[in-house]
């Protein structure tokens, strides 16, 4: 007979072959294995159907999101210029305030491009006669425009470039020659200048009559001091036409009829640009309102004259 052992893993051993206890599983002969059907999921898993409506969801954000905050960028740097240009508003107020409200000398020019008057001790230019009031260069930059042209700048978004030996000392960058170097994205409205008396000459007398030279004037919160621009500085005529497309910006020499270029700057894309005024005050302007501001005394009877401009039409849709 058979005999019967318990052995240690609840088996039993018979003529010292193991049989399984009646509790372990048995696997008959012709029992089909179980395979999960194709097409379905498991516990967790996400179906092909379900990761392309994610996928669908994810970019829909993103494209809505995206120029969001493109536009939350630009409307930061829109408000970091404002407060820059409050700076220079401080600024230029000081300097009246201590030269008995007359405004800087500039040298003066022609509608030709020629000087008025020829060189003078006495003239100076705004960005460096001011430097003993602020001693800081990020002044000088709008936020929306910090490169110039010859360091790959791309209008209406470059910022201006000047070298002379003129420049303040400690201000803007000396290259390997010694020569000095400055940026910068405001323009000062050139028709504000203190002319010096005994300066008139026959040639320019004419001109002379269009200059702000003192603060003190009914309607100086019309009179664009310091502003958004291509260049150092401006002299519009009322004559002055607008851009032909985004970006268009008088050649560096050329004044007045073209200088409302260097400053009709869609920068913020919404048809604005940023200016400080003659009493000190900082706003937002728009592009088309430039030609309503008083640039120079004789601005508003020149204006009747040469009528509206004719608007391009990149500008025809920006408010009036």
């Amino acid at each position: 007979m058979f005999k019967r052992v318990p052995t240690r893993d609840s088996g039993f051993k018979y003529n010292g072959q193991m049989r399984l206890s009646s509790q372990m599983p048995v696997v008959k002969h012709n029992q089909k294995p179980k395979h999960v059907a194709v097409g379905t999921r498991g516990p967790g898993a996400f179906t092909l159907v379900e990761l392309l409506v994610v996928i669908a969801v994810v970019a829909l954000l993103v494209a809505i999101l995206v120029p969001a905050l493109g536009r939350a960028r630009r409307h930061a740097k829109a408000v970091a210029c404002m407060s820059n240009l409050r700076h220079w508003a401080q600024i230029f107020g000081m300097y009246t305030g201590d030269s008995d409200g007359y405004f800087i000398s500039e040298p003066a020019y022609r509608p030709d491009g020629s000087l008025v008057s020829g060189e003078h001790p006495e003239e100076k230019i705004w960005y460096t006669t001011l430097w003993q009031y602020h001693k800081d260069r990020k002044l000088y930059y709008c936020p929306l425009a910090t490169k110039p042209e010859d360091k790959s700048g791309r209008n209406p978004f470059s910022a201006w470039h000047h070298q002379g030996d003129e420049l303040p000392d400690g201000w803007g960058f000396e290259d390997s020659s010694g020569a000095k170097h400055l940026y910068g994205s405001y323009g000062m409205n050139y028709w504000i200048r203190n002319w010096p008396s005994g300066r008139e000459d026959p040639a320019s007398i004419q001109w002379l009559t269009y200059y702000w030279r003192n603060a003190n004037v009914s309607g100086a919160d019309e009179i664009p001091l310091i502003l958004d621009c291509q260049w150092s500085g401006v002299e519009p005529t009322a004559d002055a036409y607008p851009p032909e497309y985004d970006g268009q910006v008088s050649a560096e020499f050329e004044y007045c009829e073209e200088d409302m270029k260097r400053v009709c700057l869609n920068r913020q894309r919404n048809g604005m640009t940023n200016g400080a005024f003659m009493d000190f005050s900082v706003r937002r302007i728009g592009l088309k309102e430039l030609w309503d501001l008083r640039w120079h005394r004789h601005w508003s009877a020149e204006k009747l004259q040469v009528g509206p401009p004719q608007w391009p039409p990149w500008m025809r849709n920006f408010k009036d």
